[in-house]
């Protein structure tokens, strides 16, 4: 698990995909060279709030220092069939944890990316926009990229 910004702050698409990559280059720096044991406790450490989370009344006490996951999980490359059928797509789901908002999980599957969102319904209480924001995001970003 890496912390990393999410650069809200920019209000250029392309100012905001530089300071989140290099936010993600310099958390993966930080676990360079250790070995897998150090990188899984280290990546622990962010989840013992959710943890604690589990016990009632414990959100009051401490509450989680984020809001929202956000993972990548690689998929097959190639398309893949059941009994002849062709699979043609793969959508992530996740759950929240208590105190979470939101669960944005990507997975990429034959050559195209394909997004799960997950939210809290009290929290987020319009979760088809995101979607719409998400296309309206990815043209504003193909936009500044050309």
């Amino acid at each position: 698990m890496i912390l990393c910004t999410l650069a809200t702050d920019l209000a250029d698409p392309g100012e905001r995909l530089v300071a989140i990559a290099d936010s993600m280059r310099r958390g993966k720096d930080f676990y360079r060279g250790m070995s897998q044991l150090q990188i899984t406790a280290l990546s622990a450490i962010p989840f013992a709030p959710l943890a604690v989370a589990l016990l009632p009344g414990a959100l009051r006490v401490t509450p989680p220092a984020f809001n929202l996951l956000i993972s990548n999980v690689p998929g097959p490359k190639q398309p893949l069939y059941w009994n002849g059928a062709k699979l043609l797509g793969v959508y992530p789901v996740s759950i929240p944890y208590e105190g979470q908002a939101l669960n944005i999980t990507v997975t990429s599957y034959a050559g195209s990316l394909e997004f799960g969102l997950t939210g809290c319904r009290r929290t987020v209480p319009h979760l088809q926009r995101l979607l719409g924001h998400l296309d309206t995001a990815l043209a504003d970003l193909e936009k500044a990229v050309e």
